[in-house]
């Protein structure tokens, strides 16, 4: 059930019917933990009765009993004797076992909750001088504070958060202020860097308060460097941060994340992408990281993706226009090349509201423009051209020479895919003028790549060869090796209409290459799929059989039309 990015719709109820269409007839298994609310159940309530759904949640989702039919089986704490003996066993019978009565009532006023337990055991480790009845004192006066500031109606957890706040209170204090401040982040996994931002500390600094929280069980180590919440604990840090840190210092630590988050984005699209036009940032405040290649931009980029969309929504929430617009506007290579289209989507309509809230026209034109090109791997072709004749009057308005270049090349790209060949000439013949005038290089050789693709499709091969020749060595000069990918599969074409097939193999051998090195699975499936026709034309058939199966892999895996070309072509 591996539903390639392209297929994935962008609204919640069209992902559902999707979901749901999947599941028809199978008989699968669905776990769904640690739920919040009915609303987070139901789209993902699957329509088949071969298929079962077990929710864990500490809610009572009485939603799902009343309309859905649910069965509820309510699971009660560990019980006195299971909970002692998860103590015992943490903490060791020797030095819990000369305390019974203590260690009962330990159990007791932590609701024989394990994660509770965990903490206190945690903390009577760390006091091997304390007996259990001088740890009993202050968790009974811990508890005794918050039943104070309880009303009737709070839930069941206010043991838990008596045992939270028992060990908070005992962290050292530049701890403390950092696990407050973690509950600020409002991604899944927190990296260390990520917390040295929050706390402007140095890196060392905040790994060692990461590693005394995670001791504590405050927090959980995940990987190397990366760390996280239970829900309950994140819920409590920023109970704390609201409480214990004030307003401004919560202001500055959120908004020294988030630049850190953007001028890391940045330095990872310049790895994958180092000379194509950018958006200008002032100074980091703390270094990014450094990105020794394009692999391993790739792989912090896909570490990260949830975290920055996030990021991105947290900084249009509290009104930082500039960042929640900027960050999109960094992660525009690693959008285009991995496609994730509904992140792709909802972070730029993010970033697009904010600039026009700001009033911003420079980013109003970034989004718009960028926008442009998700819609085009939706294949909404109408909301795609909308974008871009909006953002292109924007772009010669504030001035921007490439920018309008860049606008003028995705309205031909546009017409390309439309299979209008004669206005996308129109349009990137414009495009090529503009870049020149602005010495935008990257761009001059991503639209002559482009203009020899729409002339072999027009069929003026010699025109085609020419632009694709002098798209190639301008790509090897900025690095672009995507850009150099696309000429040299052009090459191949013409070499092949040409009847010069060991040459055209030769090209294509080299794109594949390159398109296998820098992740492009689509550009990868045509360039095989050339590859087996000119296989197929030299009377190589078992050569040919075996490009376009590795095609029709790739294309059913992406699930592209042309993988029914290739289906054909294999019959």
């Amino acid at each position: 059930m591996d539903v390639p990015t392209s297929r994935i719709p962008t609204t919640l109820d069209a992902q559902a019917g999707l979901y749901r269409s999947i599941l028809r007839e199978r008989r699968v298994l669905i776990v769904l933990d640690n739920v919040a609310s009915t609303e987070d159940v139901r789209p993902l309530l699957p329509g088949s009765s071969t298929c079962l759904v077990l929710v864990t949640s500490r809610s009572r989702l009485s939603g799902l009993v009343a309309r859905e039919g649910a069965s509820r089986v309510t699971l009660d704490m560990l019980s006195r004797d299971e909970a002692v003996e998860l103590l015992r066993e943490v903490v060791g019978a020797e030095r819990v076992d000369a305390e019974p009565a203590a260690l009962a009532e330990l159990a007791a006023l932590c609701g024989y909750l394990p994660l509770a337990l965990r903490i206190a055991a945690e903390r009577i480790l760390n006091h091997p001088q304390w007996t259990l009845a001088d740890l009993l004192v202050d968790l009974a006066d811990e508890r005794d504070r918050l039943d104070a500031l309880s009303t009737a109606d709070d839930d069941e957890t206010t043991a838990v958060r008596a045992v939270f706040s028992w060990s908070y209170r005992a962290l050292p204090p530049d701890t403390a202020r950092m696990f407050r401040l973690l509950g600020l982040h409002q991604g899944t996994e927190i990296s260390a860097d990520v917390a040295a931002s929050l706390a402007g500390s140095r890196l060392t600094v905040a790994r060692r308060q990461l590693d005394t929280l995670a001791g504590l069980h405050l927090v959980e180590e995940v990987s190397r460097d990366r760390y996280r919440f239970h829900d309950l604990l994140r819920v409590y840090a920023a109970d704390c941060a609201e409480r214990d840190e004030p307003q401004d210092e919560r202001r500055d630590a959120t908004r020294r994340m988030l630049s850190w988050y953007l001028h890391a984005a940045e330095a990872a699209d310049k790895a994958l992408s180092p000379y194509r036009e950018r958006v200008p940032l002032e100074r980091p405040t703390r270094l990014p990281p450094s990105f020794v290649d394009y692999d391993q931009a790739w792989e912090w980029c896909e570490a990260e993706r949830s975290n920055l969309v996030a990021a991105i929504r947290q900084a249009d929430e509290i009104g930082e226009s500039d960042l929640a617009w900027r960050m999109p506007g960094a992660l525009l290579t690693y959008f285009t090349h991995r496609k994730p289209r509904v992140d792709w989507l909802v972070s730029h309509q993010v970033g697009l509201r904010a600039s026009r809230r700001a009033g911003d026209r420079f980013g109003e034109a970034w989004m718009l423009t960028s926008l442009s090109l998700a819609h085009r791997e939706l294949r909404q072709f109408d909301e795609a051209m909308d974008c871009l004749t909006a953002a292109l009057p924007l772009w010669r308005e504030v001035g921007v020479r490439w920018a309008e270049g860049w606008a003028l090349f995705d309205i031909g790209f546009l017409h390309h895919e439309r299979q209008d060949h004669i206005a996308a000439l129109s349009f990137l013949q414009q495009a090529l003028e503009v870049r020149r005038e602005a010495g935008d290089q990257w761009g001059e050789g991503s639209t002559l790549g482009l203009l020899g693709e729409v002339l072999y499709r027009l069929g003026r091969l010699d025109e085609a060869a020419d632009h694709a020749e002098r798209s190639l060595d301008l790509q090897r000069a900025t690095g672009n090796q995507r850009g150099m990918a696309s000429a040299m599969h052009t090459l191949g074409l013409v070499h092949h209409d040409r009847g010069q097939v060991e040459a055209g193999l030769e090209r294509l051998r080299e794109a594949l290459a390159l398109r296998q090195e820098t992740h492009n699975h689509l550009g990868e499936a045509k360039t095989l799929r050339a590859m087996g026709e000119l296989e197929r034309r030299r009377g190589d058939l078992d050569a040919a059989r075996e490009h376009w199966r590795q095609a029709l892999e790739i294309l059913e895996r992406l699930d592209d039309p042309e993988a029914a070309q290739v289906r054909a072509a294999l019959a």
